[in-house]
Order: structure tokens, then sequence, then C-alpha cells
């Protein structure tokens, strides 16, 4: 099979390190049109639908509807990364602390539409055209990146500089699926005469998430004993129907475990998003 040619090797790995799928050496990497989607784990991927915005009216209205989704930063300070030479800017919550947590997370155009893209201003509020030619954002990992020789002090620019963009806080597909409570268990012994007509009632206290759990019997041989019916009747409180093994001989002991419910998990929504780096801007929007 014929190597791609090292003019499109490089245009390819740069766009994809970006975040941005190569369709043509012919097109800088803010004209293409598709994201470029990485390996991922749960942590990476959005559990919340996220709605397109074709403008930023449109993204405005989907802060307004979505406020524990989607986050907007309007004019918000932008710190110069440490040991960067300038030439590494990113967010903080707390403006002015590089040791406060940085933002992350903001929301790629070609991905959720353009009406996401962020816009760069100077101290002023001026704002810095994409055709400067001279930055680029990654977009997962919140870091605005100056070409050496480029850098605000290079090209004149007051800082601190500021950006108006969009950031998704809502729940991971890790949080859709990993319980918040932890795992929790039970274990008491039981005689013949604990028994009402073959059942066995037991009262765990556990709290169980979704008034489910997992039983285990074992008699006085520690083998494990298969049960017909195990009933949960409530998030603290089961019942085990042992009358195909009665009378039980000896002292027996049942083992109960199961997800504490005290935290709710978050439902996972059908529709899912990744959060892939990417590196896009767009001047055109005020």
């Amino acid at each position: 099979m014929a190597k791609l040619n090292t003019i499109t090797v490089q245009d390819v790995t740069n766009k994809m390190s970006l975040g941005v799928g190569s369709t043509t050496n012919d097109k800088n990497y803010f004209e293409e049109l598709y994201s470029w989607i990485p390996q991922l784990d749960t942590t990476d991927i959005f559990a919340e639908v996220v709605p397109s915005a074709a403008n930023p009216t449109e993204a405005d209205t989907n802060v307004t509807n979505n406020p524990t989704v989607i986050e907007k930063l309007t004019n918000y300070n932008l710190d110069e990364l440490p040991a960067s030479n300038g030439q590494g800017y990113s967010c903080f919550t707390i403006p002015g602390n590089t040791s406060s947590t940085r933002l992350k997370n903001f929301l790629i155009p070609q991905k959720f539409g353009f009406g996401y893209s962020f816009i760069l201003r100077d101290v002023s509020l001026n704002i810095i055209p994409l055709t400067s030619g001279s930055y680029q954002f990654d977009y997962q990992n919140g870091i605005l990146r100056f070409n050496e020789g480029n850098t605000p002090s290079d090209m004149g620019w007051s800082t601190p500089l500021n950006i108006t963009a969009y950031r998704y806080i809502g729940n991971t597909l890790e949080a859709g699926i990993t319980p918040s409570g932890g795992i929790v268990g039970y274990t008491r012994t039981f005689t013949n005469a604990d028994l009402s007509a073959g059942m066995l009632t037991v009262t765990h206290n556990l709290n169980a998430q979704d008034e489910i759990c997992h039983v285990t019997i074992k008699n006085n041989n520690n083998n494990q004993i298969e049960v017909d019916n195990i009933q949960n009747i409530n998030e603290n409180i089961i019942q085990a129907n042992l009358g195909m093994v009665i009378p039980i001989i000896g002292t027996w002991t049942i083992l109960i475990t199961c997800i504490e419910s005290s935290i709710p998990v978050p439902p996972a929504t059908p529709k899912m998003h990744v959060l892939n780096s990417s590196f896009i801007n767009s001047s055109t929007l005020n």
C-alpha cells in the first residue's frame, strides 16, 4: 500500500492533534467541517444532551434552558500558564490564580454547532481575529496556544486577554453508570425457628438502591443453597422462600449485599457526545 506523502502526513497529524478531521491539504484547520474522535473512556463521554447551536443566540438560549449542562463564560480573564513563555493561556476558577482549578470541556463548534465558537478579546474587549494566524484553542483542555514570536506581548495586545466561550458542566457517562453510593453488606445467622411458613424475613437496613440486593444463603455445612424466590419488600427488608429446604438443620447464614442509595445515580440519557480534544476558533461572532 502506498504511503501518504510528508505534507499530507503533517496536515493529518496537525489537524488530528487539534481535534479536527483532515479532508484536504488545501484547508486550514479552522476551515475543516468535521471533528476527529479519539479512543475514549467513560470519563470522556457526555451523558447529557447538548443541544446544537447554529448561532450565538441559539447557544445563549441553550444555556438558559440547560443551566446544569452548559455554562457560558463571558469576557472571562485568561491567565498565562506558568513556564509557557507567554505562549500558553487558560481560564481558572479563580482568575489570576493559576493554582486554582483550570476550566476545561469547552464545546467544539464542529460537533455542537458554530454558535458555540469562542471569541478572543484583549483587555479593552477588542476582538483578536483568527486571521491573525497567531493562536489556536484546545477546547477540551481549555488551553489557548500562541505561536512562538506571536505572543500577546510580541503582537502588542494588552492583557489580560478575555474569552467568551461555552463549556460542558453536565454528567459524564461514568457518572451515569457508576453507583454514587457505596457497596454495603449485612450478614446474620438463622435457624428453623426463625422461619414463618417457610419464609425468612430479614431486616438489613442497608437502604438498597432501587430496592435491589444480592442474597447468598449457606447451610450448616457452608454449602450455598439455591432459593426459588427472594423478594425485596423495600429498601431495607428482604424475604426468602425456604419452603423447599425445610426443616433447616443447624445454623445457616444469609449474606446480603447492595448499593446504598443515599446519593441517587444520575440517569443516563439516550444521546451522548464525546469530549474530544480540539482547537478551533471563530472571529465572526460578536
